[in-house]
């Protein structure tokens, strides 16, 4: 009673509010239950008992720590994917909701089996939900439900009159997706933002309407992306950000601090889909790529380019994102040129014919197949796309500057006062932009030329390495590379190049496999 005293309630008038509270609930609360209760309320701690009962007359804002064989009503306000974690050995689940009545909020911890509901989409915020056999504790100095193995939780359909609506808890505006048809889930990764490393998924799905969006699930709702699948048509529900951007105009959903899924149907959809043939563009906002390596190029900005080939024709895809240019960049692409690959999650750029670009999910699968080299023919008017040809020729025109990426960031740089240089060992990656312009028996040809060292040697007498000498002693090779190849315009000295023939916009296209200057 010390406590209590410290408040200035006398021992009399606190006995009296503790049997007030008791007869409330109908006598059902024994007098130590009641009498911290009456403590929460005035504010004064009390040592939490563990054979304490509470019924389902309670409201959130009667619950005390230390409760056990607690019944409670209230509306879902939150609903988290179940954590997954390790403890002694064994896996364990746990997921979190958020409940509340007309006196308060609660957070609750699912534990198995009941995580189930919330792994089989069952469970949607404004859902009305009764609980029984929970127990109150503290965690982290927040008071909250656990609901385990001997507890239940049943959705009730028609909710007590005294339960508040969800507009009551939440002030944000509301958004309800109803029979939203998931075509394809990018799974959480790891992504830098200007508030931190922070996780992130992705969802593409198609409205009643046929209306494309995308819908990002950051932070811990980004696990949500493990229990869903194309094909499942979904409710979802709760605080969504809508962007609007890019050429594309798709909208695009961000989950706030409310959200849940709950599934209501599946049906049959093409879970992936691949693109082989670069004519055709798929009816999705993600999609595969598949094809050869032929060429990687600087971009705009910060981006890197990397060419690839269907075995007719040369698509661009744009490397935004540090992941997807570390895959490709400096000594790896050597050794994968001519590779075939699988390119996932990529997305098209709608202004452009045959370019993508990556996104944050975007991942290379690299095939144990490379470009097959065959005899060449040395007749143009009897070669189809894709096949491989010989031709000699001298240089007509070329186009040469060279892009310099640090090896760290995966940014482009313009001088060795760079800031990586400061803070850390870092190496100078030289990406140039090489064409060679041919004209053969009235054809046009371009002539894309790789970063491969192999082939600037044979052209230039030079490899790449030379190249990123130049710019840490602040020198720009440009003048140099058009020196040797302007005297090799001058002198007719002729050009000989076996390469795969694709179809290009203006001219034919060219992809190197062997090329040599001859006399």
């Amino acid at each position: 009673m010390k406590a209590v005293r410290k408040k200035g309630i006398n021992e009399e008038d606190f006995l009296r509010m503790v049997e007030e509270k008791m007869q409330e609930v109908g006598g059902l609360l024994d007098i130590d239950a009641a009498a911290m209760i009456v403590a929460k309320h005035l504010g004064v701690d009390l040592p939490a008992r563990r054979d304490l009962y509470s019924l389902e007359r309670l409201y959130i804002t009667d619950i005390v720590e230390g409760l056990r064989r607690l019944e409670i009503t209230g509306r879902v306000i939150n609903v988290d994917p179940p954590l997954v974690f390790y403890r002694k050995g064994r896996t364990i689940k746990v997921s979190k909701i958020l409940l509340g009545d007309k006196t308060g909020t609660i957070p609750v911890s699912l534990w198995p089996p009941h995580t189930q509901i919330v792994e089989r989409l069952g469970l949607s915020i404004g859902d009305v939900v009764k609980i029984y056999n929970a127990r109150s504790k503290k965690f982290r100095e927040r008071l909250e439900l656990n609901v385990g193995e001997g507890s239940q939780l049943q959705i009730i359909d028609e909710p007590p009159p005294d339960i508040p609506p969800l507009e009551h808890f939440i002030e944000e505006d509301i958004t309800t997706f109803t029979d939203l048809k998931i075509l394809s889930v990018c799974p959480p990764v790891e992504t830098r933002t200007r508030w931190g490393t922070r996780r992130v998924a992705c969802i593409e799905a198609k409205t009643p309407g046929n209306i494309h969006v995308k819908i990002f699930l950051w932070g811990s709702k980004a696990y949500w992306a493990r229990y869903l699948e194309p094909g499942h048509v979904i409710l979802v529900k709760g605080c969504l950000r809508e962007v609007r951007g890019g050429e594309e105009q798709t909208p695009e959903y961000h989950v706030g601090k409310y959200f849940s899924i709950k599934l209501l149907n599946t049906i049959e959809v093409e879970k992936e889909v691949t693109v082989k043939d670069y004519r055709h563009s798929p009816n999705r906002l993600f999609f595969n790529l598949e094809g050869f390596i032929a060429g990687l190029t600087p971009g705009r900005g910060n981006t890197l380019t990397l060419l690839l080939s269907d075995g007719k024709h040369l698509a661009s895809l744009n490397l935004i994102h540090e992941k997807s240019k570390e895959q490709v960049m400096a000594d790896l692409f050597e050794r994968n040129y001519g590779r075939y690959l699988t390119v996932k999650y990529i997305e098209n750029i709608h202004s452009r014919k045959l370019s993508y670009r990556t996104t944050l999910w975007t991942v290379f699968q690299f095939q144990n197949r490379f470009l097959k080299k065959s005899k060449p023919s040395r007749e143009i008017k009897d070669i189809e796309k894709g096949e491989q040809i010989l031709i000699e020729s001298p240089i007509k025109d070329y186009s040469f500057g060279t892009a310099y990426y640090c090896s760290y960031c995966f940014q482009k740089i313009f001088s060795v006062e760079h800031d990586c240089f400061a803070e850390r060992e870092v190496k100078v990656h030289a990406i140039p932009y090489f064409r060679l312009f041919l004209t053969k028996e009235n054809q046009q040809f371009v002539v894309p030329v790789p970063p491969i060292n192999k082939f600037y040697e044979k052209l230039l007498n030079m490899g790449l390495s030379y190249l990123e000498e130049f710019f840490l002693e602040n020198e720009d090779p440009t003048s140099i590379v058009e020196y040797i190849l302007n005297e090799a315009k001058a002198s007719g000295k002729k050009l000989s190049i076996n390469g795969i023939l694709l179809e290009g916009a203006r001219r034919l296209l060219l992809i190197p496999i062997e090329l040599t200057f001859i006399s």
